[in-house]
């Protein structure tokens, strides 16, 4: 018998297994609840602001009030422009986000429940890179490393970050 029809005949051997346990089960068994999309997996890293946690997924951010443990709730969530998020850090009401294309996403997070683009530099970081934000001297600061080295950028007003300084690694 050939490799394929072993596995025509193991395909068709647990579909019928599935069809006779639904047929089984009763109806208030099979409820399921929808929770997100593909798009909103694969966790790559959380900040957590008292009872606020930001989540950086698949594809993009998302903020959840952590106040119920039982019950948290989904407050937002924003797309990339289909880059895959990196890692999240956050500053007062700034939030930061990379991506593996290397990019640098800056939002407004006063309104949690609709975070605010603010600015975006693109590509600059190399793969993977990750995020810190940090206040010197009165003046807040992104600082982030990847493959592509070393950045620091100056967040005084994060609608337009300034390059400050770089490092090759």
């Amino acid at each position: 018998m050939g490799i394929m029809k072993t596995k025509n005949i193991v395909r068709w051997r647990a579909a019928a297994v599935l069809a006779l346990a639904l047929a089984v089960t009763p109806a208030g068994a099979l409820e399921l609840d929808y929770i997100d999309s593909d798009l909103w997996t694969r966790d790559r890293d959380c900040e957590a602001i008292g009872d606020t946690l930001l989540v950086a997924l698949e594809y993009g951010l998302q903020v959840w009030d952590l106040g119920d443990t039982a019950q948290p709730l989904l407050l937002s969530d924003v797309y990339l422009d289909g880059q895959r998020a990196s890692s999240v850090d956050a500053f007062g009401n700034l939030a930061a986000v990379t991506t593996n294309g290397g990019s640098l996403y800056l939002f407004d997070i006063t309104d949690l429940s609709a975070p605010a683009q603010l600015s975006v530099i693109d590509g600059d970081l190399g793969t993977t890179p990750d995020v810190a934000l940090v206040e010197r001297e009165g003046t807040l600061f992104a600082y982030a490393a990847g493959p592509g080295g070393f950045k620091l950028y100056d967040l005084g007003t994060p609608a337009l970050p300034l390059l400050r300084g770089t490092l090759a690694v």
